[in-house]
């Protein structure tokens, strides 16, 4: 885990403009799909190197999505309702982070590690999907 905060902060601190010059969709989605990285690292590797090294990229994938994220709700919201917007994500976030481990405790003695970490993985894959489904409706949308 140590691993992962020094990607994701040392990541924020040179990524973070990244989505300013690529685009916040691109970006945000590249962001994702490392993120999963953890995921598909615990489940496959039992070698601490390679685990190590697939929390560097999830941390690394961390740091472009989340300011990426943020950038494209701020660019989409009123001024006035910024704060309240960002204070819904930031809650939004803090809520997965309690209620996967949780839910992972929850099925602990129904499931193995490795099954858990593959349905994060797939947790991870869906949310992607979904968003790039609804960029892609939103596209259909706006051009007709």
């Amino acid at each position: 885990m140590s691993t992962y905060g020094i990607a994701a902060m040392l990541g924020e601190f040179g990524l973070s403009h990244l989505s300013d010059r690529l685009g916040r969709k691109p970006v945000t989605v590249l962001g994702f799909f490392l993120f999963g990285a953890q995921f598909v690292g615990l489940a496959f590797f039992q070698n601490y190197l390679w685990i190590s090294i697939s929390f560097v990229i999830a941390g690394l994938g961390n740091a472009l999505f989340d300011p990426a994220l943020s950038a494209a709700i701020l660019d989409i919201t009123d001024a006035e309702h910024q704060a309240r917007v960002q204070g819904l994500k930031s809650t939004a976030s803090a809520l997965g982070t309690i209620l996967g481990p949780a839910l992972a405790v929850l099925f602990a003695p129904y499931l193995d590690a490795q099954a858990i970490f593959w349905i994060a993985s797939g947790a991870v894959a869906v949310t992607i999907l979904i968003g790039l489904l609804v960029k892609i409706q939103s596209l259909a949308y706006s051009q007709g």
